[in-house]
């Protein structure tokens, strides 16, 4: 196999690509411009240029409300998260105890379980604890089963090689991606 252009190698696979990219962004590349429209999605092209649909959406309280409430929910639910995942990695690496693999289950579980069924579940546990539904049942859900953070299998290796890179910064060779002196491509 030589060295050419990956470009030039797989020319389908790039026509796949950006068919792919295609199909997923340009709908909201439609969206958008729908936006600016006076009648809304009416046909194609847009007429009537206007920005009054933004005026509408910077001038609602209740949709700031929500974005001040999702991020919120979001700040805390990743400390909340990051916290729980760092205690759960710590002890499947370093700690020998019993049920330790049922317990790196129940930690892999929110990656095996579709979002949608783990939320209904804990809404259904919510509502059948007598807890009043409200932010702090949305942060709980989210810190703790959908989005709790699994813990890589090598948590310690992957300790220790932070650790030693602080000790000491990376050389210009190892910034030429492993390739001996004079091999690189890229000039220093």
């Amino acid at each position: 196999m030589t060295s050419a252009n990956p470009h030039q190698r797989a020319p389908l696979l790039t026509a796949y690509a950006a068919l792919v990219f295609a199909f997923i962004y340009l709908p909201i590349v439609v969206l958008i411009l729908y936006s600016f429209n006076r009648d809304g999605v009416g046909g194609f092209p847009p007429r009537h240029f206007t920005l009054d649909w933004y005026r509408q959406l910077f001038s609602d309280a209740a949709i700031w409300d929500s974005v001040v409430n999702s991020l919120l929910v979001a700040a805390a639910s990743v400390a909340l998260s990051l916290t729980l995942g760092l205690f759960a990695a710590l002890a499947l690496d370093r700690a020998n105890f019993p049920g330790k693999a049922l317990f790196r289950r129940l930690v892999l579980l929110p990656l095996i379980l579709p979002g949608i069924i783990t939320g209904l579940s804990l809404l259904m546990f919510a509502v059948f604890a007598g807890m009043q539904l409200s932010l702090l049942t949305v942060f709980l859900g989210h810190g703790t089963a959908l989005s709790f953070p699994s813990p890589p299998p090598n948590f310690s290796q992957a300790c220790k090689s932070l650790i030693a890179r602080k000790k000491k910064p990376p050389s210009i060779s190892a910034l030429r991606l492993g390739k001996p002196s004079g091999a690189s491509r890229f000039p220093t």
